[in-house]
């Protein structure tokens, strides 16, 4: 069987199905936000370790614009300061 094709055996499609994983929480975070059911300050208190290193991170924002987290891109925008 051709590895490359194989996303079982493809180190790099691991990969990117983690990064997928991890971002789709936030970007459920971001929802309910968007949605009234977290307030920013509540996302900020608990998440905003994780939500500022993403947001530093320009392959992290590339994926999150070409991949349609749009949640989560307007909550980095709005939200997190790069100052952390």
């Amino acid at each position: 069987m051709n590895t490359e094709l194989d996303p079982e055996n493809d180190p790099d499609h691991a990969k990117e199905e983690k990064l997928t994983d991890f971002l789709n929480f936030f970007e459920f975070m971001a929802t309910l936000e968007k949605l009234g059911h977290l307030k920013p300050s509540e996302i900020e208190a608990l998440f905003a370790y994780y939500l500022v290193r993403i947001k530093k991170s320009q392959s992290c924002v590339k994926y999150i614009q070409d991949y349609g987290f749009k949640n989560l891109s307007k909550l980095l925008q709005n939200t997190f300061s790069d100052e952390r």
